[in-house]
């Protein structure tokens, strides 16, 4: 419970009672203690929240810790905090876009296994947020260049999947065929593969 909060030179400090804060406890999913607290009493996305807290550099450092080259596999539990930054959306997506640009084929393919989750599991505001960041064009220019193959290859796979699940051509979000159809007049088939 808490018993009250002292805000002192624009930091939290909360007096509580036997109850922890944990990373999943918080609407927020960020885990900093009197943050949770805050963040259930501001709606959306208040810019005193964003300049208290500094809300674009949590995402990024979050991003960042997701998609390190020095991680061995996949870091899941990272990646579903991200994902509960979902109110958060638009800093999260800046910062994907930040990070697939690394020269890293690890932190690479780390980041759109990252978009993947977020794409499958936040729905509209994550599809409207990479169009409108541009993360699209990016994504295509990857597979395009010859940079390692299996990023290049999920990043494929992604759009194939994204595009089909939201409709195709004719869906509220366009821009996700045209960035798969982009890839695939790109293609050429051996003629001795088929009969």
């Amino acid at each position: 419970m808490l018993k009250g909060a002292i805000f002192t030179l624009g930091v939290a400090s909360i007096q509580e009672t036997g109850d922890f804060f944990s990373p999943f406890s918080s609407p927020c999913g960020c885990g900093i203690p009197g943050l949770a607290w805050i963040c259930s009493r501001v709606r959306g996305g208040h810019n005193s929240v964003k300049e208290a807290w500094g809300r674009e550099q949590f995402a990024g450092e979050m991003v960042k810790a997701a998609t390190s080259d020095k991680l061995k596999e996949m870091d899941w539990a990272k990646n579903i905090e991200i994902c509960e930054l979902v109110a958060k959306v638009k800093d999260v997506i800046k910062s994907v876009k930040k990070c697939i640009g690394s020269r890293s084929k690890t932190t690479q393919h780390f980041v759109v296994m990252l978009l993947e989750m977020l794409l499958d599991n936040c729905g509209e505001p994550v599809h409207r947020h990479v169009i409108d960041n541009g993360l699209l064009p990016i994504l295509v220019k990857i597979v395009k260049k010859k940079t390692d193959l299996p990023v290049r290859e999920k990043i494929f796979l992604l759009l194939d999947a994204t595009q089909t699940s939201l409709g195709g051509a004719k869906a509220r979000f366009p821009q996700y065929y045209e960035a798969y159809y982009e890839l695939v007049v790109g293609i050429i088939f051996a003629a001795e593969n088929f009969p």
